[in-house]
């Protein structure tokens, strides 16, 4: 399954720590988040295993220390169909009983495993309609505790739910404005040309709080989300540019948006898909790795758009540019 543009804005904001800290203690219980010893939340590797899974949702995972030394791994996804699934917590067993063993061949000399989190990021237009517990997906009245007995298996997941919130609740959640942004675009993603318009509104109010050259590359992604998830790419763009990018990052964005308009509709739509996938990846190897060599940024120019997709999807996996554009 390729993946949405949804997929791509999750894991190019998300996959950063800053921002992903931010999500995460705004979700966690407060003890618990404060707990971790964030300054060592690091995104991992490989993240899972198993390929049928992986290609069923969007996923990250990061390692961080407790504040008493002991390791926690910190499972960070997004649903997003249409229709909310009762086997969201399965889903989640195998991924953390991947994870674990992953962790145990990784760490052979460890005396116990790390606890696992796990946070389910909801982005369906109607709420979360399932309890947030393994038990919850299994039928039938559940058997009695018996004391001396070990209790049937059941564990829970964190669950925030973009449709239980308002706009103006997540406007005021944290100190993170490009995660606030962020959330109100997924909240959003299926409002169509209302899109533009919610955005705009958001990016004013959060004005004073979008500088630094970090924030920047956030609203680049955010405005080439507004372009792919609006039915109207270049006006979009356009509108959004024009009323809410600061001066710095407003002009490429006004270029593209004519860009767009001159090729046309549909042919416009598609090259403009091309080229922000192109400049996305690049910024996200560049952030990661370091400047990319003209192999790579030669790499890019030449790769249609199902291979920068999947690109785009195995980066947090890669070790290195040259393994990721190998694959």
């Amino acid at each position: 399954m390729e993946p949405t543009p949804h997929d791509a804005l999750f894991r190019a904001i998300f996959s950063q720590p800053r921002h992903a800290e931010a999500e995460l203690r705004a979700a966690l219980p407060r003890e618990w988040a404060a707990a971790i010893e964030w300054g060592t939340l690091t995104l991992r590797d490989g993240t899972l295993v198993d390929d049928e899974l992986r290609r069923r949702t969007a996923d990250l995972l990061f390692e961080a220390r407790r504040h008493d030394g002991e390791p926690t791994l910190l499972l960070f996804l997004m649903e997003h169909q249409s229709t909310s699934d009762r086997r969201m917590a399965l889903r989640l067993l195998g991924y953390q009983t991947r994870i674990l063993e992953r962790w145990a061949v990784e760490q052979p000399d460890a005396r116990r495993l790390p606890t696992v989190l796990s946070l389910l990021l909801h982005q369906g237009a109607k709420p979360w309609p399932w309890p947030a517990t393994f038990a919850g997906s299994i039928g039938g009245t559940p058997l009695p505790l018996v004391a001396g007995t070990p209790a049937p298996l059941d564990f829970g997941f964190f669950l925030d739910d973009l449709a239980t919130q308002s706009d103006a609740q997540l406007l005021v959640r944290g100190e993170d404005a490009v995660v606030k942004l962020t959330l109100l675009a997924l909240r959003h993603g299926r409002a169509g040309e209302r899109l533009v318009e919610l955005l705009i509104g958001a990016f004013e109010a959060l004005a004073n709080d979008l500088r630094g050259s970090g924030a920047a590359k956030a609203l680049e992604m955010l405005a080439r989300y507004v372009c792919n998830a609006s039915p109207e790419p270049a006006t979009a763009l356009r509108r959004v540019a024009a009323a809410a990018l600061p001066h710095h990052v407003r002009s490429p964005f006004m270029t593209l948006a004519d860009n767009l308009r001159a090729e046309g509709r549909a042919e416009g739509r598609a090259a403009g898909e091309l080229r922000a996938l192109r400049e996305m990846l690049g910024e996200l190897l560049a952030e990661r790795f370091g400047p990319l060599d003209g192999a790579a940024i030669g790499a890019l120019d030449g790769a249609d758009a199902g291979t920068l997709r999947r690109w785009i999807r195995q980066f947090v996996r890669a070790n290195s540019v040259a393994e990721l554009l190998a694959s």
